[in-house]
């Protein structure tokens, strides 16, 4: 370790003393030193490594690294510099260093990993009766990406390979048969950010309506703005259903197989950003009859254009949380033919339907906020879900022609816990004589008692167990009775379940340590000593 002496500060001139910007490894840098730090004798660290031998200090005070003195290590890193003090060494200064990466890039990462799985088979029990009685397969997966970033921008790049010896495991095989690679990409996502700009290709998630289109994953392009302080508009182009492979990179290839959508959101709120917010929606989407694999069951091809609009709010100390969806959406289905196999039929009609969604969150009771820590805790939870006849939209699973409605009361207390939910389904709700209309009620009551934290103090905890019981009551049944439908063909039926369950948890332990003492002191050899603990 070499200790930094005075010297003069003429090479350090051109050196910069500004600590916030971002320095070229071939620049010198200076550290102006508090007035009543030492002027020699001085270590400084760069990360965990010395390097006073490349420092130099003036009589002002400036800590100077002379230009291409050594390889610096480029990112953030953090400079300490000790000086000694009554006999000890003595932190005087301490800040962040922040050098340029080759080709100007304020970090450049590469990541890379990777794992090979064997598998083997000797042999098969029946001779004859495998296509492969012995086996060697290898198979694995490799993960690579990068990231850039400069000036304020941000690139990132990641994807994942799998791989198989055996064809017939390979990702595509179903799709593809002995065409499928055996090395494919299972998926992959480059992305820029710079401000209040995102952009991302590749496998992405998209959508924030529940009723149109909601965390879709699929393979397209997304592009996120930020609109002031308090807008922000997302616009994304899917591929219909989610896709591996090097084919169709972009996603986008055919365009009969896509969803374009665009969401713009504002907070009301500016000064509290989640308590109040407004969004609207818009989707356009076609998509497909294709096979199953990796990408979505879709048994006809389907078309629909909607519009909705989502508000959101957090109000009384995030007690009270609202989330309200209304949506609007014209759905078709055109003439697909892998469905009608050389027949004529009926035109589908395109229709134009409705579907809202509603939700409540209370939290009637918070611990410690009413005043008295022994105020149990209380929520209620309110949900309505209905969609009209024939709803439908290519990018959300709502069921259409039905109604939900879900009410749930949960508390706890120190030890105690209690549930209450009650849940009313109803379908056909245009009353359509020919059709059965079916009502579903569902209560449900739970319990949970805490025995060891409640005996824990007068008996050892583990002796006791935790009590939890569980009542569903279920009615199903018909509310109307078409002419063509028998009577045993009506539902009516009640299910009721009582659960009580009791759970006990151990936990053990083993260990073992030893220690030695080797004492070489002159008369005293005989003080050594060995301690073996279990």
């Amino acid at each position: 370790i070499v200790a930094i002496g005075t010297a003069i500060a003429g090479p350090a001139a051109a050196a910069t003393c500004d600590s916030a910007r971002w320095l070229d490894p071939a620049e010198g840098f200076c550290v102006l030193l508090p007035s009543d730090a030492p002027r020699s004798g001085l270590r400084v660290f760069l990360g965990h490594t010395d390097v006073s031998l490349w420092f130099r200090v003036s009589e002002d005070g400036r800590l100077s690294y002379q230009a291409g003195s050594i390889a610096l290590a480029h990112g953030e890193q953090e400079l300490v510099v000790r000086a000694q003090q009554n006999g000890a060494w003595a932190e005087i200064e301490r800040r962040i260093v922040r050098i340029l990466a080759p080709g100007g890039y304020q970090r450049r990462l590469g990541r890379h990993a990777a794992n090979l799985t064997v598998e083997s088979q000797r042999g098969f029990g029946t001779p004859g009766s495998a296509a492969r009685p012995r086996t060697l397969d290898v198979g694995g997966q490799a993960a690579l990406g990068f990231e850039l970033a400069r000036a304020g921008s941000l690139w990132r790049f990641d994807s994942s390979l799998v791989g198989s010896s055996h064809r017939d495991a390979g990702l595509r095989y179903s799709q593809l048969g002995e065409r499928a690679p055996r090395i494919d990409l299972s998926e992959y996502q480059l992305s820029f950010t710079r401000d209040g700009t995102e952009a991302y290709a590749g496998h992405l998630v998209a959508g924030r309506h529940p009723l149109l289109l909601q965390d879709f994953d699929a393979r397209g392009l997304l592009w996120r703005q930020k609109l002031g302080s308090a807008g922000d508009l997302a616009v994304g182009r899917l591929n219909g259903s989610t896709i591996v492979g090097y084919d169709n990179l972009s996603g986008l290839g055919d365009t009969g197989h896509r969803i374009d959508t665009m969401t713009a959101g504002v907070e009301l709120l500016r000064a509290r950003p989640g308590a109040l917010r407004v969004e609207l929606s818009w989707l356009d989407g076609a998509v497909r009859a294709i096979d199953d694999f990796n990408a979505g069951e879709i048994s006809d091809a389907e078309r629909s254009r909607g519009v909705g609009a989502r508000i959101q709010s957090s109000l009384f100390d995030n007690r009270l949380r609202t989330d309200a969806a209304w949506a609007s959406s014209r759905y078709v289905n055109p003439q697909d033919p892998l469905l009608a196999q050389g027949s004529e039929l009926v035109p589908v009609r395109a229709q134009s339907q409705q579907a809202q969604f509603y939700d409540l969150q209370w939290e009637v009771l918070r611990p410690g906020a009413e005043g008295d820590a022994a105020w149990p805790e209380v929520h209620l939870h309110a949900r309505l879900d209905r969609a009209e006849p024939l709803y439908r939209s290519v990018g959300s699973g709502l069921r259409a022609d039905s109604e939900l409605v879900q009410v749930s009361v949960d508390s706890n207390w120190d030890v105690l816990s209690l549930g209450i939910a009650a849940q009313r389904h109803v379908d056909n709700l245009d009353r359509i004589p020919t059709i059965l209309r079916t009502g579903t009620r569902t209560r449900t009551l739970t319990g949970g008692l805490n025995l060891p934290v409640l005996f824990g103090k007068s008996a050892p905890a583990a002796s006791w167990p935790v009590v939890t019981v569980r009542h569903l009551q279920q009615q199903q049944r018909a509310r109307n009775a078409p002419e063509s439908f028998q009577p045993s063909h009506l539902p009516d039926q009640r299910n009721r379940e009582l659960a009580l369950g009791l759970r006990w948890s151990w936990r053990t332990g083993n260990g073992r340590s030893s220690s030695s003492t080797s004492s070489r002191t002159t008369a005293r050899e005989d003080a050594s000593a060995r301690i073996t603990a279990t």
